[in-house]
Protein backbone atom coordinates (compact mmCIF):
# COMPACT_ATOMS: atom_id res chain seq x y z
CA UNK A 1 0.00 0.00 0.00
CA UNK A 2 1.62 3.26 -0.92
CA UNK A 3 1.96 6.28 1.46
CA UNK A 4 0.01 9.62 0.45
CA UNK A 5 1.42 12.60 1.69
CA UNK A 6 -1.37 12.82 3.61
CA UNK A 7 -1.40 13.29 7.39
CA UNK A 8 -1.65 9.56 8.50
CA UNK A 9 -3.13 9.41 11.58
CA UNK A 10 -6.33 7.84 13.79
CA UNK A 11 -8.86 10.11 15.33
CA UNK A 12 -9.49 9.24 18.63
CA UNK A 13 -11.99 10.99 20.47
CA UNK A 14 -14.04 14.19 20.30
CA UNK A 15 -14.37 16.72 23.03
CA UNK A 16 -16.73 19.45 23.68
CA UNK A 17 -14.82 22.54 25.37
CA UNK A 18 -16.69 25.29 26.21
CA UNK A 19 -19.61 24.84 23.62
CA UNK A 20 -16.52 24.18 21.03
CA UNK A 21 -15.88 21.05 18.84
CA UNK A 22 -11.97 20.46 19.83
CA UNK A 23 -10.76 17.56 17.65
CA UNK A 24 -7.81 15.40 19.31
CA UNK A 25 -5.46 13.50 16.80
CA UNK A 26 -2.20 11.28 17.33
CA UNK A 27 0.28 12.03 14.70
CA UNK A 28 2.88 9.55 14.24
CA UNK A 29 6.47 10.18 14.17
CA UNK A 30 7.00 10.05 10.85
CA UNK A 31 4.23 12.32 9.40
CA UNK A 32 5.63 15.59 10.60
CA UNK A 33 8.02 16.25 7.59
CA UNK A 34 8.24 20.13 8.68
CA UNK A 35 11.33 21.37 10.38
CA UNK A 36 9.20 24.22 12.18
CA UNK A 37 7.08 23.33 15.54
CA UNK A 38 3.10 23.79 15.74
CA UNK A 39 3.49 27.04 18.21
CA UNK A 40 6.34 29.14 18.43
CA UNK A 41 7.56 28.23 14.91
CA UNK A 42 10.68 29.69 13.40
CA UNK A 43 11.91 33.05 14.86
CA UNK A 44 11.32 35.87 12.58
CA UNK A 45 13.44 39.10 12.68
CA UNK A 46 11.50 42.54 12.41
CA UNK A 47 12.74 43.56 9.28
CA UNK A 48 11.88 47.64 8.63
CA UNK A 49 9.59 48.39 5.85
CA UNK A 50 8.45 44.37 5.44
CA UNK A 51 5.25 44.48 7.17
CA UNK A 52 2.32 44.48 3.69
CA UNK A 53 -1.51 44.77 3.31
CA UNK A 54 -0.96 41.66 1.04
CA UNK A 55 0.58 38.39 2.21
CA UNK A 56 1.03 36.25 -0.69
CA UNK A 57 1.36 32.28 0.71
CA UNK A 58 2.23 29.62 -1.55
CA UNK A 59 2.75 25.92 -0.85
CA UNK A 60 5.96 24.49 -1.47
CA UNK A 61 4.66 20.98 -2.88
CA UNK A 62 7.53 19.08 -2.95
CA UNK A 63 8.12 19.46 0.83
CA UNK A 64 4.26 19.91 1.43
CA UNK A 65 5.08 23.03 3.44
CA UNK A 66 5.05 27.18 2.87
CA UNK A 67 7.57 28.36 0.68
CA UNK A 68 8.94 30.40 3.69
CA UNK A 69 9.12 30.36 7.07
CA UNK A 70 8.37 34.77 7.71
CA UNK A 71 5.63 36.57 6.60
CA UNK A 72 5.09 40.35 7.66
CA UNK A 73 1.84 42.46 7.53
CA UNK A 74 0.82 46.14 8.53
CA UNK A 75 -1.41 46.22 11.96
CA UNK A 76 -4.17 47.87 12.66
CA UNK A 77 -4.96 47.56 8.60
CA UNK A 78 -7.33 45.29 6.46
CA UNK A 79 -5.25 42.35 5.36
CA UNK A 80 -5.16 40.54 1.72
CA UNK A 81 -3.60 36.72 1.54
CA UNK A 82 -3.37 34.86 -1.63
CA UNK A 83 -2.93 31.18 -0.55
CA UNK A 84 -1.73 28.75 -3.85
CA UNK A 85 -2.37 25.38 -2.84
CA UNK A 86 -0.12 23.19 -5.39
CA UNK A 87 -0.20 19.87 -3.26
CA UNK A 88 -1.55 16.54 -5.15
CA UNK A 89 -1.72 12.95 -3.21
CA UNK A 90 1.34 11.31 -4.86
CA UNK A 91 -0.34 8.02 -5.39
CA UNK A 92 -3.24 9.14 -8.10
CA UNK A 93 -2.18 12.70 -8.53
CA UNK A 94 -5.59 13.81 -6.58
CA UNK A 95 -5.81 17.31 -5.81
CA UNK A 96 -5.49 18.43 -2.28
CA UNK A 97 -8.04 20.51 -0.26
CA UNK A 98 -6.31 23.09 1.73
CA UNK A 99 -7.95 25.53 4.33
CA UNK A 100 -5.89 28.25 6.27
CA UNK A 101 -5.48 29.12 9.57
CA UNK A 102 -4.12 32.29 11.12
CA UNK A 103 -3.97 32.21 14.51
CA UNK A 104 -2.50 33.91 17.84
CA UNK A 105 0.68 32.21 18.71
CA UNK A 106 0.13 32.25 22.48
CA UNK A 107 -3.41 30.77 21.62
CA UNK A 108 -3.22 28.24 18.54
CA UNK A 109 -5.93 26.57 16.39
CA UNK A 110 -3.88 23.68 16.57
CA UNK A 111 -1.64 22.78 18.93
CA UNK A 112 0.20 20.04 20.44
CA UNK A 113 -1.07 18.03 23.72
CA UNK A 114 1.66 17.35 26.62
CA UNK A 115 0.71 13.63 25.79
CA UNK A 116 1.31 14.18 21.78
CA UNK A 117 -1.89 14.32 20.61
CA UNK A 118 -2.98 17.54 18.25
CA UNK A 119 -5.83 19.20 19.08
CA UNK A 120 -7.74 20.99 16.48
CA UNK A 121 -10.27 24.10 17.73
CA UNK A 122 -11.20 26.45 14.70
CA UNK A 123 -12.69 28.98 17.19
CA UNK A 124 -9.00 30.19 18.60
CA UNK A 125 -8.81 31.60 14.87
CA UNK A 126 -8.52 34.76 13.90
CA UNK A 127 -9.28 33.89 10.44
CA UNK A 128 -10.51 30.64 8.94
CA UNK A 129 -10.56 30.56 5.15
CA UNK A 130 -12.21 29.16 2.77
CA UNK A 131 -11.33 25.39 1.34
CA UNK A 132 -8.86 26.18 -1.34
CA UNK A 133 -8.59 22.62 -3.83
CA UNK A 134 -5.04 22.37 -6.22
CA UNK A 135 -4.19 24.10 -7.96
CA UNK A 136 -6.09 26.87 -7.57
CA UNK A 137 -5.57 30.30 -5.63
CA UNK A 138 -7.87 31.69 -2.92
CA UNK A 139 -7.69 35.01 -2.17
CA UNK A 140 -8.56 36.23 1.06
CA UNK A 141 -10.00 39.11 2.91
CA UNK A 142 -8.89 39.92 6.69
CA UNK A 143 -10.04 41.98 9.03
CA UNK A 144 -7.57 44.66 10.75
CA UNK A 145 -5.38 42.35 13.28
CA UNK A 146 -3.39 43.70 16.44
CA UNK A 147 0.28 44.19 16.48
CA UNK A 148 1.65 40.56 17.79
CA UNK A 149 2.77 37.62 16.26
CA UNK A 150 0.57 34.60 14.76
CA UNK A 151 0.73 31.13 13.32
CA UNK A 152 -0.23 30.30 9.94
CA UNK A 153 -1.43 26.73 10.02
CA UNK A 154 -3.58 24.29 7.59
CA UNK A 155 -6.36 22.31 9.17
CA UNK A 156 -6.23 19.21 6.82
CA UNK A 157 -2.58 18.74 7.40
CA UNK A 158 -2.31 20.56 10.81
CA UNK A 159 1.62 19.04 11.59
CA UNK A 160 2.93 19.42 8.18
CA UNK A 161 2.11 22.92 7.36
CA UNK A 162 3.35 26.17 9.68
CA UNK A 163 4.56 29.46 9.23
CA UNK A 164 4.79 32.56 11.40
CA UNK A 165 3.07 35.93 10.30
CA UNK A 166 4.92 39.03 12.33
CA UNK A 167 1.79 41.75 12.28
CA UNK A 168 3.66 44.87 13.16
Amino acid sequence: MKRTPALIASVLSFAVVASALVLLVHVQPHTVRSNRSLSGVSACNSAPGAASSTVDLQVASSTDDFSQSCYYAAADESLTVTFTNSVFASADNAPTTLTLLISPTAKPAIWKTSNGFLAIDETRAAFVGSPVVAPDTGSFSIPPLQAGTYLIQVLEMPSNFSATLVVE
